[in-house]
């Protein structure tokens, strides 16, 4: 049976994160909020891959650095409203998807320090 695609609505910040206690070595961890499902169901998903175009323009949109050892660890990116605006308008004609459910990893504020670009 094929798996179950999810749409993605919008990234709505980056986190530089370590998994790996004893390497340090930062990655960025997205906030990704999934077409017709709640804010509150929004989930962290780590760059696999399976959404370049929809992180090209997360990117361009924050203004910021890419490279994530430019950034301290916990730092958050977040782009504007206007740009969460105009991707929420772009979905309904551009659908990014992705495979793995989006119920794994609740999102969760935390008190990481923020940079808004």
């Amino acid at each position: 049976m094929p798996e179950e695609e999810y749409e993605i609505e919008y990234i709505s910040q980056a986190k530089a994160t370590s998994d790996d206690a004893e390497s340090g070595e930062l990655e960025w961890v997205y906030k990704v909020h999934w077409l017709g499902y709640p804010e509150d169901q929004a989930t962290h998903e780590h760059d696999n891959g399976f959404f370049p175009e929809l992180l090209d323009e997360f990117w361009t949109a924050c203004g910021c650095s890419r490279d994530v050892k430019h950034h301290a660890h916990g730092t958050i990116i977040k782009p504007s409203q206007e740009y969460i605006g105009t991707c929420f308008h772009m979905r309904s004609c551009s659908v990014y998807q992705h495979m793995v459910p989006p119920f794994g990893r609740r999102a969760q504020e935390d008190n990481s320090r923020w940079i808004s670009c």
